[in-house]
């Protein structure tokens, strides 16, 4: 369902200019002598608007007396001004030289769901020679200022880059680039120099590049992202922020954040040079899979002591090689991964950590190489949670039977997705957890409108929990556990209990009263 937003009419330029003049002759004819003011008054941000299917250009202050080209929009923009533009074909050079902006495609927060997003797009292309039909424009998109945004839109067909993110004279930074197709590019698809902090690539569909991103030194945030068949995803190319926008470049201030994107079929999925560089590399929450050379590498001798990427809770799965470490007696930092299977990557040889070797691991999942630390590893898919806004304990009772495995448990509370969630699913699994134990049950909808969700074990049936419903009209839930083994809990002041259906996730750590039985009661 598409979004209407209202905005006032903005002030015409001429309109401003008449206004001023009428005002200043006032003055002059009265005798009125003006007193200096300690400082001006900016005009408000306005908003301009963009329609390529236009005949004439108009004065851009409405659709219906939109620009044709974006460039003009840019021409006549005031500092901090939004620029609508409608979906089309924008066959043009777009340059933000000396002015914050924000551009919004037809498509502005309108998400890329396996390649494909339902309405049409504004699409701004580079021309190409008439003669050969190869790309013309160097750049499609050039960045070249502090406090702009590009949203929603298709980039293509550059000579050199799609979108250039470059201070031009002086440093730059706040850029964001979301909700995007990058895609089509020879060379490189974005590409941030070092004289640009504080970028963010955020839920775009960057696919068929050389280079998807190519990120000179620190300071970029590349999450929610879809990677797909690139030569190269991410190219992480070493150094700093450059010294002489930014003195304190070799401080640890512009850390560089690839989290929560989709990498398919590119042949190197992240490459890092790490080499003069003295910024955090964070690497997690990906799903980085059919890498056709390899997922992760790393070239050129960097120093340990100064960065050492850390990749954490990633599922690396299914590509030619996993990780690649090329730079000998650097230690890369690649534990609590997903390899593919619960016995780890597969390492066949071994190398000295420590006094003592690491590896060989002869498994099934994804191949690293040596200098590459792995274990621990997850045994299981990796999948982030969203913590529900409300889970409370209304009530607990653990009972301890003497018959192994005859413990019982019996819990009722109160819970409540959060903000953020994207909602429950009767068909996504239900994961209880109390202490040690851990069940994962399938529920069923009752009621007319499917308000309530009910299971119950069936007869002869294996695990813990015996019956469990959730009412989602008041957010009650109670569950029951029998044929349960309680030996690992040994203290009643903190007892973990947990729900998680999907990714949405309750936890609760409550003090329990130990008597026959240990019981909670919320107070």
């Amino acid at each position: 369902m598409s979004k209407t937003k209202w905005y006032a009419k903005p002030i015409c330029h001429c309109e401003r200019s008449v206004a001023i003049l009428i005002a200043l002759a006032l003055v002059l004819s009265l005798g009125i002598v003006a007193v200096p003011m300690a400082g001006t008054v900016e005009a408000s941000p306005a908003d301009l608007y963009v329609d390529a299917s236009v005949t004439t250009s108009g004065d851009g202050t409405s659709w219906d007396t939109a620009f044709k080209t974006i460039s003009e929009g840019i021409a006549e923009a005031g500092t901090g001004d939004t620029i609508n533009v409608a979906a089309g074909l924008y066959e043009e050079e777009v340059k933000i030289m000396d002015k914050s902006l924000t551009l919004l495609g037809a498509q502005a927060d309108v998400a890329i769901v396996e390649g494909e997003r339902a309405g049409d797009e504004s699409i701004i292309c580079g021309k190409v020679y008439p003669w050969s039909g190869k790309p013309k424009t160097t750049n499609v998109v050039s960045i070249c200022h502090s406090d702009v945004v590009v949203n929603g839109f298709t980039i293509e067909r550059a000579k050199k880059r799609n979108i250039c993110i470059i201070g031009s004279g002086e440093g730059i930074s706040n850029v964001l680039i979301s909700y995007c197709y990058i895609q089509g590019n020879n060379n490189w698809g974005i590409h941030r120099s070092t004289s640009a902090v504080n970028v963010s690539i955020d839920h775009n569909y960057i696919t068929s590049n050389k280079w998807g991103v190519l990120t000179n030194g620190g300071s970029t945030t590349i999450i929610n992202n879809t990677f797909d068949n690139n030569v190269i995803g991410i190219d992480f190319n070493g150094g700093d922020p450059y010294d002489k926008y930014f003195p304190d470049y070799a401080e640890p201030k512009y850390p560089t954040i690839i989290d929560n994107n989709t990498f398919t079929s590119d042949s190197i999925s992240i490459e890092l040079r790490l080499d003069k560089c003295h910024q955090c590399i964070t690497i997690t929450g990906n799903d980085i899979t059919e890498a056709r050379s390899v997922a992760i590498s790393t070239w050129a001798v960097y120093e340990e002591s100064l960065v050492n990427p850390a990749i954490h809770y990633n599922n690396i799965v299914g590509n030619e090689f996993g990780i690649d470490n090329g730079v000998a007696g650097v230690n890369l930092d690649a534990t609590n991964n997903w390899w593919g299977d619960a016995s780890g990557p597969y390492h066949p040889t071994s190398w000295i950590y420590m006094g003592s070797p690491y590896g060989p691991n002869d498994s099934l999942g994804d191949e690293v190489s040596d200098y590459v630390l792995y274990d621990p590893w997850l045994e299981a898919l990796y999948r982030p949670t969203t913590p529900m806004s409300s889970f409370i304990i209304d009530h607990a009772k653990l009972d301890f039977k003497k018959k192994p495995n005859d413990d019982k448990v019996h819990v009722r509370g109160t819970l409540e997705l959060g903000v953020a969630s994207n909602g429950v699913d009767i068909s996504e699994d239900v994961i209880v957890t109390v202490g040690p134990l851990c069940d994962t049950i399938k529920m069923e909808q009752k009621g007319k409108q499917g308000e309530k969700w009910e299971y119950k074990r069936p007869k002869g049936g294996e695990g813990d929990i015996k019956h469990m419903t959730i009412d989602w009209k008041n957010g009650k839930f109670d569950f029951s556990m029998d044929k349960a083994d309680l030996s690992g809990l040994t203290d009643p002041d903190e007892v973990t209990i947990s729900i998680q259906i999907g990714d949405d996730l309750g936890e609760a750590t409550i003090q329990m009263t130990e008597t026959k039985h240990w019981d909670y009661k919320a107070p």
